[in-house]
């Protein structure tokens, strides 16, 4: 018969290992820091290298009410949109009414779109389908080419007022699945500081130094679906590009403009400083395609190409999304763009 100290010996026994677990898990993870990033996420890479340390700027997001008083702008976006970060700077500029809705509400852009007109007639002035780059071909042949939606719901339940991008650092993230890949990678990253890295989220070595406030400034962060985007194929734009003209012509015959925002990929603004052969050479550009055939379709791929060689932290180091600053300069390019075409003129670089 056990003893009551060879029983409370074998209880500290069995305790030590998942303590000592803890302690070094808790250890890693103050130096990885808190994971704030969708790419130090999913690709499980540590903040410490990649979360930004300049201050961000300020946006004051303005509400994003269901009030149907003179015309409207109805933006379908996705993660881009679903801050209603740019959607508030342009509409100080234009000094038009924004309601935003998310894909997932929607699913079914064109008949939704119909019924919305019908219970507002002469409400809606614009429509903006905005994409990110690498689901823009796949989104136009299923949101545009579906059966008909249920009932339509309110736009997204968006929080108001002045919003910033600050990384904090509590509570730690204790994931082991997260912890101890991410401490990895940050090894390995320090072996082989000029290879490409890759999980779920690349991480490219840059020819620049100086394009994000991160401690690996050196090095990008993208999605790895950014890479099979790359691979698409022109049919398929082509496929996409007579859907977006279907519904451009659906909603000029109710007076209804439409403007297609094919948002860049990260990958593809900093396409010219990656030092990487896994990406390809060329892209398919849905957006040129639709701008070929008279759709309102921004230049955002050039634009961002530029912006993000002279804006640090463009897009935010350990996210696939623009910082504030990016979300400025779209709302700023839009509105220029708005203005060149109503005055008939065209957009310049």
């Amino acid at each position: 018969m056990w003893t009551s100290t060879a029983a409370r010996r074998f209880s500290l026994a069995a305790l030590l290992p998942p303590v000592l677990m803890t302690l070094l898990t808790a250890g890693v993870s103050v130096w990885l820091e808190k994971v704030t990033g969708d790419l130090t996420r999913v690709g499980r890479w540590a903040e410490h290298d990649y979360g930004f340390r300049a201050a961000q700027a300020d946006i004051r997001v303005l509400p994003n009410l269901d009030a149907w008083t003179g015309s409207q702008v109805l933006v379908i976006g996705d993660s881009f949109a679903q801050g209603n970060l740019w959607q508030s700077e342009l509409a100080r500029h234009s000094g038009r009414h924004f309601l935003t809705w998310h894909f997932d509400q929607v699913r079914c852009v064109q008949p939704w779109l119909a019924q919305l007109a019908r219970q507002h007639p002469r409400a809606i002035a614009k429509v903006i389908f905005e994409t990110v780059e690498r689901a823009a071909i796949r989104r136009g042949n299923e949101a545009l080419d579906c059966p008909r939606p249920a009932s339509i719901g309110p736009p997204l339940p968006l929080a108001s007022g002045m919003t910033t991008q600050e990384r904090s650092y509590w509570p730690l993230t204790m994931d082991p699945a997260y912890v101890f890949p991410s401490a990895l990678h940050a090894v390995q990253q320090r072996i082989h500081p000029t290879a490409t890295l890759s999980d779920a989220a690349f991480s490219a070595p840059l020819t620049r130094a100086d394009l994000f406030s991160s401690r690996a400034s050196d090095r990008l962060l993208f999605l790895r679906s950014d890479i099979d985007a790359w691979q698409e194929s022109g049919q398929a734009a082509a496929d996409a590009a007579t859907h977006f003209l279907r519904l451009r012509d659906t909603l000029a015959a109710q007076g209804i403009a439409l403007q297609v925002l094919v948002v860049p990929d990260k990958s593809t603004a900093y396409r010219s400083v990656i030092q990487t052969s896994t990406l390809p050479t060329q892209r398919v550009d849905l957006a040129a395609l639709l701008r070929q055939q008279g759709i309102d379709a921004p230049d955002l791929r050039s634009a961002f190409a530029r912006e993000a060689l002279r804006t640090q932290d463009f897009y935010l180091p350990n996210d696939s999304h623009l910082s504030h600053r990016g979300f400025i300069f779209l709302a700023q390019f839009l509105a220029r763009h708005d203005l060149e075409t109503a005055s008939g003129a065209a957009l310049r670089p």
